[in-house]
């Protein structure tokens, strides 16, 4: 309001005589800075009057109180941790995406505890088809050794004997 004023103020100065024509413009000029504050006072009235309290109502209202309070909160938290208050903000969203991670492995965790059975049932039923074969193969060494003894003079029987090692529940006999 205060421009307009000034521009009115400023107008009349410029046009003093009533009968020339820059007097009837400077009159109608007058006239429409007349409108234009009206105008800009009603939209000052709807924004004041409408508008802000339509804002204030839907944003959170924080007292000055609260507002120490969390700056407080928020400078302890930094020094519990070690860092500057300016870095609590990103370390929130560190923590925060290892947590989302955690979250997702932990997710994961079923699924790979249903894969690592199923793997070991694989690897004890190849331990058990490695076994029967071995023993297989061992009877068939002792055999074939147990032949070949006679002609080398000796008479006795060979044996071999597969046996599992202490502590280890498949293969390796």
């Amino acid at each position: 309001a205060s421009s307009v004023e000034k521009t009115r103020d400023l107008l009349y100065d410029t046009a003093s005589d009533t009968g020339s024509t820059v007097y009837d413009e400077t009159e109608k000029a007058h006239d429409l800075l007349n409108e234009v504050e009206a105008m800009v006072q009603r939209c000052a009235e709807q924004i004041e009057n409408r508008i802000l309290s339509k804002l204030e109502a839907t944003r959170p209202y924080v007292t000055v109180e609260e507002l120490d309070e969390l700056l407080v909160d928020w400078k302890s938290l930094a020094r519990k941790h070690g860092i500057s208050p300016e870095q609590v903000c990103s370390c929130h969203s560190g923590l925060r995406s290892e947590l989302d991670g955690a979250v997702e492995n932990r997710e994961k965790l079923p699924r790979a505890t249903m894969e690592e059975s199923k793997t070991l049932l694989k690897y004890q039923e190849g331990c058990k088809q490695l076994t029967e074969d071995r023993k297989r193969v061992a009877e068939m060494l002792r055999e074939k050794v147990t032949d070949l003894l006679p002609s080398l003079g000796m008479e006795a029987e060979f044996i071999v004997d597969v046996r599992r090692k202490m502590g280890i529940e498949f293969g390796l006999e």
